[in-house]
Parts: C-alpha cells; structure tokens; sequence
C-alpha cells in the first residue's frame, strides 16, 4: 500500500507540471507577439536625424543651429543639452532634420553673415538695421564682446543692408506766361537812330568761403581696444570697440585668437567732462597704467592679485583723452576703470580779494566818516 500511495504522489506531482506548462503557453505566445507589435521609437519631422557634428573651437551651440538649419530648442532637445552655453571641443552632436525659424516671433532669417577678422557685433547690427540687442537675442548671444571669426550670423527680417541716401531732385524752372493777344500798333512816324545800348558790366563773383572741418564735440561713444599677443605691446592681433573697461576671464583670455596668459590691451577715449574734482579708479590682475591727456595718473605696472588703484585730479570742461593700457601674467585675468565726481566747480571757494596796492594783504572796509563838531 506504500508504493501504491507512493506512485499515485508522483504521478499527480507530473499531472501539475504538465498543467501548469499547458497554462503558461498562452502566455508565452504573446510575449513575441508584443515584442513585433511595438513600433520602433518615432520622432517629430524635426527630430529625425540627420547627421552627427564634432564641436569645433570657436564653436557656439546657437551658430550650429543655424548652420544646419534647425532650431535651437529642437538641437538641445535631440542632444540632452539643459545649458545652451554648455559645450565643448570634441563633442560629437546629432543635428536633427528640421527647417530653422530664428528671430522674435518665429521670424525667418533673410541672411546670414560670417563675421570676419575685426568686426564686432554693434558694427553688424548697424549694417543691416538692426538694434543691437536683437540681433544678439536673435543669436542665442549673451556676451556682447564675444564673437568669433567664421562664425554665422543669423539676419532676421527686420533688418537688411541699410540702403544708400538718394540724391534730392534738382528744381525745375518756373514756366513763363505767354503774352495775350492785344490792339496791333497804328502807323506812326519811324523813329530816327538814337544812343545804342551800352552793356552792363558785370560784377565779379566772390569767393565762396571754405566750410570748416567740424570740430568733435561730446564724447566718444565707444573705447577702442588695441589687443595684442603679448604684454609688449608688439604683437598685434586686432582692434575693437568696447562699451566700458569692466572684464574679467577668469583664466582665460578675452577671445578665442588671443592666449590665456602673456597678453596686452590698449584702450583709448576722448570724454568730454564738466568741470570740476574727479576720482579715477582702477582695479586689475596684473598690471595696469592710466594716463590723462597723456599723464600718468595710476602706475601700477607689476605682477599682482587683483589691486585697486585711485587717482584725485581736477578737470576743466572739455574733451579730454584717457588712455587705460593692461597686461595680464598668468593665472587670473581682471580689469576694471571708472570715474566718479568727487566735487563740481561751483562748489570751489573763491579766493578772497586782496588790495591792489598791497599784495598779500586782505581788503579793509573804508573808514565812516566823522561827524563834524
């Protein structure tokens, strides 16, 4: 009776075996069923790849952008990018198939520039029309100073070429009256020869006077920055123009065709200043000078943490030039110049009169006449 018992536990132990295989084979029939029904993952038109792009130097996510034609939120979005100034050289980007749509409200570009050696932002946007600030929101551009040399510009269509003055058309003659008819003369006795007319001279023209050159007034609206290679002063690289003298590049240099360390930069201005007391203020890592209509007024030309430097001097109205000159050694790059009014003209104490006759020596009242006794 224990075999018996013994053989009826195994075969039942089979028969569930077999029963549970029978019930899982439904279920296992679907599962490749599912894995042919899932479409591969699909993507927008404006996503679809089209090509992989090596980040080069000098490179800018929104330039990319439009040079292959696509749209910066949809380059981001196919790369995984949170920081649209977060790239680097080396980084390989998939360039998604899409037509781009730069500029305010989905405004379509209507040119393209490639900026060349030496030109700076403001000078493009006045080419074409532009306001300076829309053509850097435009661009994905959030320093103003920091563009580079082949890289593409996108022209909005708000702007264009500005076009040329036209000449102002020439006046035209007034029509003279024609004579009406009138009663024909009735004969009469001829007349009989009389003086001839004598012509009138005529009267010499004068000289018309030269017009002068203008004189500049005001101030200059921009500095201009003379960056070299070196901190000699010698190896030129190119010049710009700079709203203020207020940069620091941490440790690198101020763009990308300038070195890190070991460079040097000239800034000169005409500024027109009303009279009075001024203070003069740099602050610089390493070496700065300030000169007023060519005095040197801060010397602080040695390797050094960053070192505020002041300088006091009264002013007279006028265009006065300022010359600021840098040069950066290694490590960090910081420099900084302003002014302040300390004290206006008007506010100077007039010296007190002296008497004419005795020189040094304050004026006396004049003396009340005596009352005759």
């Amino acid at each position: 009776m224990h075999h018996i018992g013994k053989q009826l536990g195994k075969l039942n132990w089979r028969k569930a075996v077999v029963a549970g295989l029978v019930a899982l084979l439904p279920l296992l029939a679907l599962f490749p069923a599912a894995a042919q029904a899932a479409p591969a993952q699909s993507y927008p038109a404006q996503e679809q790849w089209a090509r992989v792009y090596t980040v080069r130097a000098g490179d800018t996510l929104g330039a990319i952008a439009l040079r292959f034609g696509v749209t910066l939120d949809a380059l981001m979005k196919a790369n995984r990018i949170q920081n649209a100034n977060r790239i680097y050289v080396g980084q390989q980007l998939i360039i998604p198939d899409a037509p781009v749509r730069p500029g305010p409200g989905g405004t379509p570009c209507v040119h393209y520039h490639t900026v060349r050696r030496g030109e700076i932002l403001s000078a493009i946007a006045l080419r074409y029309g532009l306001d300076l600030y829309s053509l850097a929101r435009v661009n994905g551009i959030y320093d103003l100073n920091r563009i580079s040399v082949g890289q593409v510009l996108c022209i909005p269509a708000t702007g264009g070429p500005v076009p040329l003055p036209q000449p102002l058309p020439l006046p035209q003659p007034l029509p003279m009256p024609l004579p009406g008819p009138g009663p024909m003369p009735g004969p009469g006795p001829m007349p009989g020869p009389g003086p001839r007319p004598q012509p009138m001279p005529q009267p010499m023209p004068l000289p018309m006077p030269q017009p002068k050159p203008p004189v500049p007034q005001g101030s200059d609206p921009y500095w201009r920055g003379f960056y070299f290679a070196d901190k000699y002063f010698s190896d030129f690289v190119l010049e710009r123009q700079d709203l203020e003298i207020r940069f620091n590049w941490f440790k690198g240099g101020p763009f990308n065709n300038m070195p890190q360390d070991r460079f040097s930069v000239r800034w000169e201005k005409y500024e027109y200043f009303k009279a009075g007391h001024y203070r003069f203020i740099a602050r610089a890592d390493d070496g700065v000078r300030v000169y007023l209509n060519d005095e040197l007024i801060i010397d602080g030309w040695k390797i050094q943490p960053v070192t505020e430097y002041r300088a006091d001097r009264f002013v007279p109205e006028g265009r006065h030039k300022l010359v600021v000159e840098y040069y950066e050694e290694a490590e960090d790059a910081e420099i900084t110049f302003y002014w302040e009014l300390i004290q206006p003209a008007h506010h100077v104490q007039p010296a007190r009169p002296v008497h004419p006759h005795q020189p040094g020596r304050p004026m006396q009242p004049p003396a009340r006449p005596q009352p005759r006794r």
